[in-house]
């Protein structure tokens, strides 16, 4: 064996390890690559599978088919017991009465409106909003929850939440603010005054929209009702019955109240409704009479069967969530189709508000109002140029009319804000104000005039009671000028006439 051989082991060695590690080492990363793209199984946590990636929730697959896709289920103590399983008594909506709930340690707060300018939220709020029911046995109250960066003026969409039997109202401000919000909404949920929910809860539940609708701006075109169990069916019974002022309904794992009527149904068949009810929920048979009375009555409905119990499930509300936010951006989206079509200055002060309440909108959204208000200002920006040119010409009264007629033209958004604001800085200047108080006073002189010359055509015409009422017209909008006067003396003369 020469020299050279022996020096070539000890090298061939080192490099046999290095690449033995190597090659475990990328065995270990392709099993969890692997591992990590496997479907899950039953038993086994599931991928993400929501109403959003599906388009919208499924409709109900037939009997006989009656498969569905495992799910995991987050109950943490909420819906221990089935709260919808008694048979319905006459005129309630709740099912089990019971002792008053215990009051949440949550600091009593009363709402009021912005009397001022206040800093947004840096972080979510929630507060307890009393409520003054007349007659009402105990305290009335609603758990109220702000997102970051809500602040007076705000305008985000809105989330009723409805509890079930062994719930309270703070439990469900913490579990739907809990789930994934592709735009942070406010929360609002009401306490029932017993367990579940009773005909005398209904005059608190309204008392609560008239307190948000008075004290909380927020989006009335967006706001979703949701309700758990007895909480689904209240749902149910404020949209058909008491036709609350939402947008949606989720209502999860209960059913149809048997007094509502199909033409209550009818009259609110335009407001779309998610209804999810597992296949194990004691509402599994019952929800199928009620689904078909609400279709039968024109009601759009996506229904959702998750195999689960009568459980408040994290998932499903996700799924009732993502829906939710997917009929709001087909709304916007279909409004954003006819203003591009259509191509109105009037519709300014409705692209403006999407602008203005950026945070609440998707991005999407935002940058097509832009657009669309850059379009449709395009001829008032040239204006403005002018409007500039008369004021660095020393003519700042000239400057001030081509402003205001930008103003009135164009309403609303960043054109017609940049327009008043140079208008004022003009008019903050005495000399221009009287100027322009000059100018409109001889314009307003001539218009009279030219009234008062169409009177005097109708005396020569004979028309005297067509005369006299032309007259009345300058006097009424022009008391102040010459042509008034002289307005005021024909028209003695026409009602003289009268006279035998």
């Amino acid at each position: 064996m020469s020299h050279g051989w022996c020096m070539e082991i000890p090298v061939l060695k080192l490099l046999s390890r290095g690449l033995f590690r190597l090659l475990v080492a990328l065995g270990f990363v392709l099993v969890a690559a692997i591992a990590a793209g496997q479907p899950e199984v039953m038993g086994e946590p599931r991928r993400a599978e929501s109403a959003c990636e599906q388009g919208r929730a499924r409709s109900e697959p037939p009997t006989a088919a009656e498969t569905c896709r495992p799910r995991l289920n987050h109950v943490a103590g909420l819906g221990r017991r089935g709260d919808l399983d008694a048979g319905l008594r006459s005129g309630s909506v709740g099912f089990r009465p019971g002792s008053e709930p215990t009051e949440s340690s949550l600091p009593a707060t009363a709402s009021k409106p912005a009397t001022g300018p206040a800093p947004l939220l840096s972080a979510p709020a929630i507060e307890r909003i009393p409520l003054p029911i007349p007659g009402r046995d105990g305290h009335a109250f609603y758990v109220l929850r702000k997102p970051a960066g809500y602040g007076p003026g705000q305008m985000p969409p809105l989330i009723i939440a409805l509890h079930g039997t062994d719930d309270t109202a703070a439990q469900m401000v913490d579990f739907w603010g809990a789930r994934n919000m592709r735009i942070s909404p406010l929360i609002a949920a009401p306490q029932g005054v017993g367990p579940g929910w009773r005909d005398s809860d209904t005059a608190m539940i309204q008392t609560m929209f008239e307190h948000l609708q008075a004290n909380v701006t927020y989006d009335t075109q967006r706001v979703l009702l949701a309700g758990f169990s007895a909480g689904g069916a209240m749902s149910f019974q404020f949209l058909y019955v008491e036709k609350a002022p939402v947008t949606a309904v989720a209502a999860l794992a209960n059913y149809v109240p048997p007094w509502i009527t199909s033409e209550q149904v009818k009259a609110r068949a335009h407001v779309p409704v998610f209804y999810a009810v597992g296949m194990a929920d004691i509402n599994h048979e019952r929800m199928r009479e009620g689904l078909q009375r609400l279709r039968a009555a024109g009601a759009r409905v996506d229904l959702d069967r998750p195999r689960i119990g009568h459980v408040l499930d994290s998932d499903v509300a996700q799924e009732a969530l993502d829906w939710f936010f997917d009929r709001c951006a087909d709304h916007i989206s279909a409004a954003l189709d006819r203003m591009t079509a259509a191509r109105l200055v009037t519709d300014l002060p409705s692209l403006d508000r999407i602008c203005v309440q950026r945070p609440w909108h998707e991005a999407a959204h935002v940058r097509r109002a832009e657009r669309l208000i850059e379009d449709l200002e395009a001829p008032g920006r040239l204006e403005l140029v002018k409007a500039r040119a008369c004021a660095a010409e020393s003519r700042p009264a000239d400057a001030v009319e081509v402003l205001q007629e930008i103003e009135s033209r164009f309403i609303a958004g960043p054109l017609a804000r940049e327009a008043r604001g140079l208008r004022l800085h003009l008019e903050s200047d005495p000399a221009v104000r009287r100027e322009i108080a000059d100018r409109l006073a001889s314009r307003r002189a001539e218009q009279a005039l030219s009234l008062y010359a169409s009177a005097q055509r109708l005396v020569v015409q004979r028309q005297f009671d067509e005369a006299a009422e032309q007259c009345r017209r300058v006097i009424d909008l022009y008391g102040e000028t010459p042509g008034a006067e002289r307005a005021r003396t024909l028209l003695q003369l026409l009602e003289n006439r009268k006279q035998p």
